[in-house]
């Protein structure tokens, strides 16, 4: 972790997942030992941690939630958390939801919002605490792409009005090289809705990949 944070900028802000190990393997059971060596790694990143990412499997659905909250309750509340919850019945429920996401607000934790198209039915539009962590999931710049980046710029402008803090947006494409095109789009619109500048991503070719390891 300290090779890592010597590795980049001062403002870099790395957003680490949280191990299959302890979120698919184990599902959260019996997992103090693993999460107590992640999330002392985790602190050593200092400034350059942004927030870690739980990614909870497919098939953990809310018959789990005792399971979750305990998790939660027990994770350093020093090392900021955002949670994906991808089961469709998380959400099906308007009253089951609000509770999840009064827990999540309560524990200081953020809700991951994942947009995939087609799926708008596991597509929260909820904020649990100052931050914003989006992974969007786009579909070979098809023009669709392009609308959702203009509907997101436009509710992360407004939710920066109303008090948002820091937004981590995650992009996801078929082909890797569309993610900086579209990227490039999206932060061009989020430039004009709220003056906020980010450098724009461009391809650096190399013969071999690089490692932070």
């Amino acid at each position: 972790m300290r090779r890592w944070r010597e590795a980049v900028g001062p403002n870099f802000k790395f957003c680490p997942k949280v191990p299959r190990s302890i979120s698919h393997e184990r599902e959260l059971y019996n997992t103090d030992a693993l999460t107590l060596t992640f999330t002392r790694a985790m602190q050593e990143l200092g400034d350059n941690l942004g927030t870690c990412f739980l990614q909870l499997p497919p098939h953990f659905g809310p018959e789990l939630l005792p399971r979750l909250e305990r998790f939660l309750l027990d994770w350093p509340t020093e090392v900021p958390l955002a949670v994906e919850l991808r089961h469709p019945r998380w959400f099906s429920d308007q009253a089951l939801a609000d509770s999840v996401f009064a827990t999540l607000e309560a524990l200081n934790k953020t809700l991951v919002i994942t947009d995939v198209a087609g799926r708008r039915d596991v597509l929260p539009q909820r904020l649990t605490t100052p931050t914003a962590l989006l992974r969007f999931n786009g579909h070979g710049l098809i023009p669709s792409d392009y609308t959702r980046a203009d509907a997101w710029a436009e509710r992360l402008a407004a939710w920066y009005e109303q008090g948002l803090h820091t937004a981590y947006v995650f992009i996801h494409q078929k082909d890797v090289q569309h993610a900086p095109l579209w990227a490039q789009h999206f932060l061009a619109r989020m430039r004009e809705l709220t003056g906020i500048v980010v450098a724009s991503p461009r391809l650096i070719p190399q013969q071999v990949q690089g490692s932070l390891f």
